[in-house]
């Protein structure tokens, strides 16, 4: 009767209890696609050689945004969706786990890129069945060296490929568009949103300095227009795409005219 259900009663209860939110497939707050990316866990631990029914009672939740509405903060591991950026940006994943104890909320101890999520959470849990005879639990690991161990897998994902020698990272998974905040809609508050606020104030900061050593016309103009471009960013990312696009291009005209 399961099965006529179409319900994948023959999976491992691990692959079928990965939890996503709806992410930005419709959600205004939703910066990754949360459904695409859980996904893509489950379809990769699928095909990998693990022996998932090991595992335990082990949960991976995974939110769109910092917003915790699939509760990755209660998972061991979590996974929330993020902005990062190298010459442009990319989905990505800030990774939560319990590390002081069962009975605290996990805690942020990184983040990976939305490609590479499906081949950390195999490597991570590939480390925990490892020792699965010293721990009874995946939190118990976590606590004694998984930590450490995390750090340690993600400092292998840490670069990624350029757009010219990698294009999948800038591509959301289930999306067949490069990665851009430019069409999210108004939001009602700017919870999910810190994260690209951050980033373009991090590129406010590193280009001031900039601007105080640059004495070539060409190379002060360069960064003038990316400090207006970013101070736009920064103010007008919480009131939706269509604002966005428009004072981008109003940036851009002004600072070719410089």
């Amino acid at each position: 009767m399961v099965k006529e259900l179409d319900i994948a009663s023959e999976q491992p209860l691990l692959v079928n209890d990965v939890i996503s939110c709806t992410g930005a497939d419709t959600c205004r707050l939703g910066i990754c696609l949360a459904k695409g990316a859980a996904r893509a866990v489950r379809n990769h631990l699928l095909k990998s050689n693990l022996p998932p029914d090991e595992a335990g009672a082990l949960k991976i939740n995974i939110s769109g945004c910092s917003n915790s509405c699939a509760q990755h903060v209660w998972s061991d591991p979590g996974f929330s969706g993020r902005v990062a950026r190298n010459d442009r940006m990319f989905p990505a994943y800030s990774v939560y786990a319990k590390t002081e104890g069962p009975g605290e909320l996990a805690q942020s101890v990184g983040s990976v890129s939305a490609r590479d999520l499906p081949v950390f959470v195999e490597e991570l849990l590939a480390a925990y069945l490892d020792h699965k005879e010293e721990y009874v639990t995946f939190g118990e690991y976590i606590r004694a060296a998984g930590k450490v161990r995390i750090a340690e897998i993600l400092a292998r994902y840490a670069e990624i490929p350029s757009f010219e020698e990698g294009k999948n990272y800038y591509y959301d998974w289930g999306s067949d568009q490069v990665f851009s905040v430019s069409e999210r809609g108004k939001t009602e508050c700017s919870a999910g949103l810190f994260d690209m606020i951050d980033i373009d104030g991090n590129i406010l900061e590193s280009s001031r300095k900039a601007l105080q050593e640059a004495t070539d016309r060409d190379q002060i103009n360069d960064i003038l227009y990316d400090m207006a471009h970013s101070a736009s960013r920064m103010l007008l990312i919480t009131r939706g795409g269509r604002n966005l696009v428009l004072l981008l291009k109003v940036t851009n005209s002004l600072t070719n005219s410089l």
